[in-house]
């Protein structure tokens, strides 16, 4: 006797048995392409077929200065697989850099929509493909941001540590009776033997600037406001 199993798309066959009306467990021979035979006995069988979702590897590339880990090592189609990132200290993700690949029927390189969790830092989905899938990314050198200390005034910088080319944002805020001294908010920073200070301009007390591939100090400077006097004379 000849069985043929065919599971529907996107399942694989997980068991299938043939008992005889004892329920003794029949021999069956693998016969390849889904076909099973058996002897059939002297009465009715039972044929008990099993099936699971058919699933698909998840690889992560080995990475230098952190390392991203999938929540399944194997999914199945359209499951939602959790990607962690997770950078050695001094370093950080570097924006845009997770990508999930894979090769379709054709041997044709496609690539997976990969989404970043609005509530968990370092943290991306992606929904598994019929395939096999390779998940890549890059951890970038991150650099400090220190605002020196200021008198008569506060100097605040947001976020204090960044990879090169993000934006940071400078917020002054001058003492009662002083004001930022005119062209005195700089950042400054060291590549090799190079040395540079930069000038910010200051719209509403913010100013911003990208950030260079090195430590940088963000200084000011407060001066009293000026009183100005007005003489009245009364007319003759």
């Amino acid at each position: 006797m000849t069985i043929t199993v065919k599971p529907d798309e996107g399942y694989e066959l997980d068991e299938l048995t043939v008992t005889d009306k004892n329920g003794n467990e029949l021999t069956l021979k693998d016969k390849g392409n889904g076909k099973y035979t058996f002897t059939m006995p002297d009465g009715d069988v039972t044929i008990n077929v099993e099936k699971n979702a058919k699933t698909y590897e998840v690889n992560v590339a080995p990475l230098t200065n952190g390392e991203i880990t999938a929540s399944a090592k194997e999914a199945a189609e359209k499951e939602t697989v959790i990607l962690t990132a997770k950078p050695v200290t001094g370093y950080a993700l570097k924006a845009g850099s997770v990508k999930v690949t894979y090769k379709d029927a054709d041997n044709t390189d496609k690539t997976v929509e990969v989404k970043a969790d609005t509530e968990k830092a370092n943290t991306y989905t992606f929904a598994m493909p019929a395939y096999p899938v390779n998940v890549s990314a890059e951890f970038v050198k991150e650099y400090k941001v220190t605002a020196a200390p200021a008198d008569n005034g506060t100097v605040t910088v947001d976020p204090t540590a960044a990879v090169e080319g993000t934006d940071v944002t400078v917020t002054v805020k001058a003492a009662d009776n002083y004001q930022l001294k005119a062209d005195s908010l700089t950042y400054s920073y060291q590549i090799g033997e190079d040395k540079k200070t930069e000038k910010l301009t200051v719209t509403d007390g913010k100013a911003t600037f990208k950030m260079p591939a090195a430590d940088v100090t963000v200084s000011a400077a407060f001066e009293a406001l000026t009183a100005t006097c007005l003489l009245y004379t009364s007319p003759s």
